[in-house]
Formats: C-alpha cells, structure tokens, sequence
C-alpha cells in the first residue's frame, strides 16, 4: 500500500511539473510576440518620418525636384488675385449700407441697431443690412447697375481691406442715392411699388411673432396700397397712406419701440428667426412712406 501512496504521488508531481513547464512556455511565447510587435511597430514609425519629414524625405524631394510654384504665364497672378477677391467676396461677412445726404457708404462695423449708425453719421438718411457680402452685392447690382468699378469688385476689395468703411463710387461725380431719397427723379407709380414691396416684407416678419400689435395696422396699409396701385389715384390718396404708415412711429410705446424676439423660461431673449433684418425694413417702410407726400402725379 505504502508503495502505491508513493508511485501516486510521484506522479502527480511529475503531472505538475509538467503543467508548470507548458505554462512557462506559453508566456515566454506571447512574450516574444509582444516584443516582435512592439518592434515592428517602432521600426514602421521610424521608417514613416524619415520618409515624410527629413530634408531627404519625399516631401522635400518634391520641393527640391518641382521648385516653388510658378504661374504658366503673366496673367495668372492677377486672375488668381480676382479669383480671391470674388471668394472673399461671397463669405458671410456682414456688412451695412449706409445711406448719407451726400454718399452712399459699406461699413463692417457691428451696430446693435440703425440709430448707432445716425449717431455716428451726421447727415445720415437710412441704412440697410447686416446682410451677408453675397447679398449686398446682389442688391447693389440690381437696384445701382452705375457703379464704377462693379458691385462684385468694389464689395471685394473693400472685405479684403482693413479699413471699417468704403465709400461707393460710380460712373458719375457723386454716388447715385437711394430712389427713395428724393434726389433722384422717380415717379410716384415707382415709389408705391417700392412701398409695396417693402411693406410686404414687412407684415411677412410681424406674422412671426403672433403676440405683435403692428401687424394688423401694416397689414391694412399694405391693402391700401395694393388698392391705390391697381386705381388712378391723386396726391391726396399718397399722403393719407403715408400719414397712416407714419403714425405708429415716434414717442414712447411706438412701434419704434418694438422688437420681435421671444422669451424662454429663465427670462433671456432672442430675435425670433428670420426677422433679423426688422429694423432696416421698418426704417425703409417709414422713408418710402416719407417719400409719397413728394411724388407728384402718377
């Protein structure tokens, strides 16, 4: 008995011994893998920067091999110049137009609204934006086809500048002022058309903010002034719409005082979407409306 207890044992422990061994070189297999892996992994990095990052890497190679960049030929300087001027010139830069008694400006300067722009220009008349430059060209190419050089160049030029403001220039000695300005001969059929364009840009930013008490007012003045366009009308009709228009602005708790924004729980505001432009209209409505009693005959 005690002979078997002893051949048991000892090979249990041989069993052991065994497993111990099998163990010892699995590690020092996966050891080895791990060390080949780490190796690789070291050599492909040092073989990746000295090809792309040494002064005998590709990338130098090509710089030594192909040499700075050349234009083919004389012109292409200036056509990558205007090139960049015109991508410039469709960036979202916001700009304002400035109208004055004498001039017609673009500022890049940050208003919070169009009476810091009256402060700052003595003989100022109206203003228009923040509109994007894309925007500011479009209109200044449809509404002043005059100015010298271009809308799309002079707009460029003056984003690639440093300077805040830029005075419009055309073909003519003074720049051409807005129609609605007085100092251009229009027709009073023109400027009720103006009117009406602008007025129904106007009621279509009221109607977002369902709680506005203008809309309705400049709501009936737009019908009126559809129902005068579509009519023979004389110079008396004119001054009653101007004068209806123009009784909502002025002193305290006038429509000179409203701003269409919305208020969250915790009592901050923000302009409701897509009116961002209310203030340059409503001062556009409230000029063109100015502009009626003047008009004369149809």
């Amino acid at each position: 008995m005690a002979l078997d207890a002893f051949r048991q044992l000892l090979s249990s422990t041989c069993f052991l011994q065994q497993f111990l061994d099998d163990i010892e070189r699995e590690l020092m297999s996966t050891g080895l893998t791990i060390v080949v892996v780490l190796l690789g992994i070291t050599i492909g990095a040092w073989v990746w920067w000295k090809l792309f990052n040494t002064p005998d890497g590709e990338r130098y190679l090509k710089m030594r091999t192909q040499g700075p960049f050349a234009p083919i030929n004389a012109d292409a300087p200036d056509k990558a110049k205007r090139g960049d001027l015109d991508r410039i010139a469709v960036e979202d830069t916001p700009l304002h137009i400035v109208y004055t008694e004498s001039e017609m400006l673009l500022s890049k300067k940050a208003y919070a609204s169009w009476r810091e722009i009256q402060d700052e220009y003595q003989e100022f008349k109206s203003s228009l934006g923040p509109w994007p430059a894309d925007e500011v060209i479009e209109y200044l190419e449809s509404d002043y086809p005059k100015l010298e050089p271009s809308a799309s160049v002079q707009v460029s030029t003056f984003i690639a500048m440093d300077c805040e403001t830029h005075r419009l220039t055309f073909k003519e000695t003074q720049a051409e002022p807005l129609p609605h300005m007085g100092e251009r001969s229009i027709s009073g059929e023109a400027k009720l058309v103006l009117l009406i364009e602008t007025l129904s840009e106007l009621v279509t930013v009221l109607a977002l903010d369902p709680s506005c008490q203008w809309h309705e007012h400049f709501q009936g003045c737009l019908s009126e002034a559809m129902g005068l366009r579509s009519g023979r009308v004389d110079q008396k009709a004119l001054s009653m719409l101007s004068a209806s228009i123009r009784s909502v602005y002025g002193g305290a708790g006038s429509f000179n005082d409203y701003v269409p924004v919305v208020f969250d729980a915790a009592g901050s505001y923000a302009v409701i979407k897509g009116a961002e432009g209310f203030e340059a209209l409503a001062s556009r409505t409230y000029d063109l409306a100015l502009e009626l009693v003047a008009s004369g005959k149809l």
